[in-house]
């Protein structure tokens, strides 16, 4: 995933790929550019850029594909910010941007119940078997010392949505054995985060957090007794 200023500054995207394998970069927005232009092509390992035009509306979201012959897609989620406000650090938190059954820049665990929500955001249908839990998380830089606010807006029939969180040293982590040591009952989530109430229409959430390492882990769970829930609209934002 990447983050992209309102005023549109470039980053660089590494491939890597055998020599003399040819490969290609598109952009589904046409304001998300790839070496300047709606397109790129290299051999073998090599760079490109993505940059994009200047934002002047809302945080937009974009996806630039790589691909090459006999290789699955590789895909980037690209996130631009607002202008005049800190940028969300979350990518494609209105989950509007889907590869198959997976949002982008998301993981879903693989015994759950996620799909893309025809109105907006992502949806899950509670787990009916005792003790089975329904997980969708991304992990998210943070730097430590600095204090963030995570917001949201949710509807659930019944009190089986909440967060279960923590921090991690690595982008890899999927889970509370790879946090950093926290005792659960100083944690702002889980312990001391109980269930969102029911919600019949969109309801915001929001919690501050100082970050005590290099990746906040945003996992979002629906418990077994949950109909259906909707997630939207995931920021996390650095306070001033």
């Amino acid at each position: 995933s990447m983050t992209i200023a309102a005023e549109g500054t470039a980053q660089t995207a590494n491939v890597t790929a055998t020599a003399g394998l040819a490969w290609s970069v598109s952009t589904n927005q046409t304001w998300c550019k790839v070496n300047n232009g709606a397109t790129a092509n290299g051999t073998g390992t090599g760079t490109f850029t993505v940059s994009c035009d200047a934002n002047t509306g809302s945080l937009r979201n974009a996806i630039v594909t790589i691909t090459a012959p006999g290789v699955a897609n590789q895909t980037i989620a690209i996130s631009q910010s607002a202008p005049g406000a800190a940028g969300n650090l979350v990518v494609n938190g209105t989950f509007a941007s889907w590869t198959g059954t997976t949002p982008d820049s998301w993981t879903i665990d693989a015994n759950a119940n996620w799909s893309q929500n025809p109105g907006g955001g992502i949806k899950v249908q509670g787990k009916g078997a005792s003790g089975s839990t329904a997980k969708v998380y991304q992990n998210v830089p943070v730097t430590v010392g600095r204090t963030y606010t995570l917001t949201f807006k949710y509807t659930a029939d019944a009190e089986q949505l909440r967060i279960w969180s923590g921090f991690a040293a690595t982008a890899a982590a999927t889970g509370s054995t790879t946090w950093t040591a926290t005792p659960e009952a100083n944690d702002v989530f889980r312990t001391n985060n109980g269930y969102f109430p029911v919600a019949a229409t969109l309801t915001s959430w929001s919690q501050d957090f100082t970050a005590t390492d290099a990746y906040f882990h945003l996992e979002l769970r629906a418990y077994k007794n949950l109909g259906t829930g909707v997630i939207t609209d995931v920021s996390i934002v650095e306070k001033n």
